[in-house]
């Protein structure tokens, strides 16, 4: 097993968990804000995901297979953001393979 070390630091801890999602799948971060994140896939900088909170919801924008656009999902809560970014990023991974 590999370890990776990272460079930066969250400004949010609510972020940790996608961060070491995305960074496992070699997303790399590109934006850090105390309301967002946003990460890039290399060699696709078209590719991106952001994860932004606001009082009440989590917002997850993900790309769309061979599409350039983005979807955007509305959550009220983190774990159900979170498994819905796995499986976007699962989804992306397993047609790049």
């Amino acid at each position: 097993m590999s370890v990776k070390f990272k460079n930066y630091v969250l400004l949010n801890d609510q972020f940790v968990m996608f961060d070491n999602l995305l960074s496992e799948y070699n997303w790399r971060l590109n934006e850090n804000y105390i309301d967002r994140v946003v990460y890039l896939k290399p060699g696709n900088e078209l590719d991106t995901f952001e994860i932004k909170i606001d009082s009440t919801n989590i917002y997850v924008s993900a790309p769309i297979n061979n599409c350039n656009f983005l979807y955007r999902a509305k959550f009220t809560d983190f774990f159900l953001a979170f498994d819905y970014a796995e499986r976007r990023v699962l989804d992306l991974d397993s047609t790049t393979s």
